[in-house]
Order: C-alpha cells, then structure tokens, then sequence
C-alpha cells in the first residue's frame, strides 16, 4: 500500500571554495533519506542553485535566484571557509543575502524553519587565501554571534558531514513538535518498496542498497567502533606521556653534563641529542600509525549514532538498555578524550622550550611538533563530535520517556 511522506526542502548556500562540503551534502541526503522515510515519514529534498535556479534576467544574477527558488524551504544550511563570496547591491555576497532572508523569515515566524551555519577551520592554502574576502567572512562570523545564532566549526568535509548527519536527524526528529508547520502542499504519497520492486527493473540495485541492520545491530556496529577509538586513544596518550618522561631525563642529563669540561660536554651533549632525536622519531611514527586508527573508529562510530538515530523514530524497551551502555562509554570516552587533549597541549609547549642543540634535533623537534599540531587537532575533532553524539544519544533515550 502507498504511504503518506513529509517533503522538508532544505537550502544549501554557501561560496564557491567549499564545493566538497556541498557534495557531501548531497550525498548525505540521499543515503539517510532511506532510514529518515520509514523512520519518521520524512524525506529531504535538496534546494541549490545549480539545480533549482535557470538562466534569467534580473537587476543582478543573485536577485534572478531569490525569484527562482524563492522563500519555499524549510531548512537553511550555510557554509564557509575562506570568503564569503561576491558582493550584491544588497548583500557582502550571496550567501550573505541568502542567509539574510532567511534569518528575517526566522524572525518573522520562529518556526517557520530551521537555520544551521558551517564554518570551515581547516588551515588555508596561500594560494586561496584573499585577505579582503577573509577579513569579510570574519566580520560576517561576528555579526552572526551578535544575533544570537549558534554556529559549528568544522576542520575537514568528513567532519561536516558527521556533524550534519546528527543535526539534520535531530531537526527531523523535531519536526512538528518543536518547530514545523505542515502543509498538504508538502505530502506526497509513495509506493512502498515492494511496489516499487515489483514494477521496477532496478529491484537488484534496490535490494543492494537497503540496509539490513536494525537498531541494536547499528549501536553494536557503534560501540565497536568507540572500544576500537578508545583504545587507540589509550596508547596515543601513553606515547605522549613516556616522550615527556624521556624528555625530562633527556633534560636532566643535559643540565648535568652542563658542569663538565667543555671537551667533555660537547661529547655527551652529542649523545644526548642523539638519543632525544631518536626519542621523537619513535613517537611521530606511533602516532602516525594511530592516528588513522583513531580518525576512521570515529568516523564510524559517529556514522553509527546518526543511523541509530535515523532508526530510532520508535524503538522498544528492551532496546533501551543498549542505548543506555552506549551512552555510558560515549560519555567516558569523551572525558577521556578531553583530559587527553589537555595533556598533549601541555605536553606541546615542554616540547617546543627544547633548545635548538643540534641539526638532527631540530629537524626531530619540527616533525614531532607537526604531528603534535595534528594530534591536537584529531583530539579537538573528537571532542565536538563526540558532544555531539552524546547529545544525540539523549535524544533517543527522551523520546521514550
């Protein structure tokens, strides 16, 4: 039999140097609309203007795509990086006038729609830095927090489209209950799958794609996932604290052999800052091999969580117990993960005091403060996603309640 499906539009609008992120976008939208239609009647249609704007003619080109795609979405997704984008009459950029129009909507029915902002905090190439541009998007980032609108910051697409997959779950979950109002106009009716298997020559790719896991499966899948990222993050943090023993032994050797005669300290110095070379060398290889470790079990176990959310439009009550344990190690996991970042920041500045001795250890030192650079960026990735599963999983665990 058909059934009934919500139809929410959902506007991407951003400058033109975070192609990947609206890609991802995309492509989020089309593999969670087939858990978010069962789950909660709700399926997401794209609004952007590669695709819903044609050739026209206007006062300028932004005004011929306000006229096009108009006010009719119900989700609002901003999206930057290193500029804003080309000035209008009205507007610094598009994306600016875009977003305007949508916060006066927001202002003139608060739950008329939702708006969500993405700013990207990856490093910038020189080559696509335009200090104009940047000191724009920064005035622009400031007026934002001025109007009291919460925004994320990201460091890489897959980090986006994790953090998005939680939030779009979140915002259909809401629908009609915290914001949203229906209208007929928005309801459709569809085939279920087995009409659509039976009457379509594409049932194989159908089958191949719909997933087979239901909610325990997915929340198993997502606490492997976290054991496997907690355990990479256990011995990441043991490699930083047995440099940082090293480190001051190193330190204290150094200080000794200060007292002996010049010949004398000039032979143990050279050991000393061989042995501390090598010390670095063993830890940026340890945390190179674990690092991927811990980026891809994040990954997943985010991916997981958004699944399990997509899923969780009603789930049963025995269930809730394995919702309840993941909670738990989610939560630890992120203590953890927050001390260990701390730690590696300290850690950072004993490794940078280290004096410039000798050719071998300084070229040592650069490439341990790099992948320190990255560690402390992996950890200060983990820690917003990781808020923001363990938001999420609160989430499901109210809906019974």
């Amino acid at each position: 039999m058909p059934r009934k499906e919500m139809i929410l539009r959902v506007l991407a609008a951003s400058p033109d140097d975070v192609q990947e992120e609206r890609a991802r976008l995309e492509q989020l939208i089309r593999r969670q609309n087939k858990f978010w239609s069962p789950s909660y009647g709700i399926r997401l249609d794209l609004v952007r203007w590669e695709t819903d704007a044609f050739p026209g003619v206007g006062t300028d080109t932004q005004a011929v795509i306000n006229e096009q795609i108009g006010d009719d979405y119900d989700i609002f997704v901003g999206i930057m990086w290193t500029r804003v984008g080309t000035p209008t009459s009205r507007a610094a950029s598009g994306t600016v006038e875009e977003f305007n129009r949508a916060y006066e909507r927001f202002q003139d029915d608060p739950e008329a729609l939702r708006i969500m902002f993405y700013f990207c905090e990856a490093d910038i190439p020189q080559s696509k830095l335009d200090p104009d541009q940047f000191a724009v998007l920064r005035a622009f980032r400031h007026s934002l927090e001025e109007r009291g609108v919460l925004y994320f910051t990201y460091n890489g697409a897959n980090e986006f489209e994790e953090l998005l997959s939680l939030h779009l779950t979140k915002q259909i979950s809401d629908y009609g209950k915290g914001w949203g109002k229906p209208t007929p106009g928005q309801v459709v009716q569809v085939k279920s799958q087995e009409e659509m298997v039976a009457s379509s020559h594409e049932a194989a790719l159908i089958e191949e794609e719909t997933e087979d896991e239901g909610l325990l499966d997915v929340i198993d899948r997502g606490s492997e996932d976290f054991q496997t990222m907690n355990q990479s993050l256990q011995r990441m943090s043991v490699a930083v604290q047995t440099l940082g023993t090293r480190l001051e032994k190193r330190t204290d050797e150094m200080r000794n052999a200060s007292s002996k005669k010049p010949e004398l300290f000039m032979k143990l110095a050279r050991q000393i800052t061989n042995r501390t070379a090598s010390h670095l060398d063993t830890f940026v290889s340890q945390i190179h091999s674990e690092l991927p470790i811990f980026s891809e079990s994040l990954s997943g176990a985010v991916n997981a969580v958004a699944m399990a959310a997509s899923l969780a439009g009603e789930f049963a009550s025995q269930d809730r117990q394995s919702i309840v344990a993941l909670l738990e190690m989610v939560t630890e996991l992120g203590t953890s993960t927050k001390g260990a970042l701390r730690a590696t920041t300290d850690f950072r500045s004993i490794l940078k005091a280290w004096p410039p001795v000798a050719t071998k250890l300084n070229r040592a030192k650069a490439r341990a403060l790099t992948t320190v650079d990255g560690l402390i960026s992996e950890l200060d990735k983990g820690v917003r996603l990781i808020s923001a599963v363990e938001e999420e999983i609160r989430r499901i665990l109210s809906q019974e309640e």
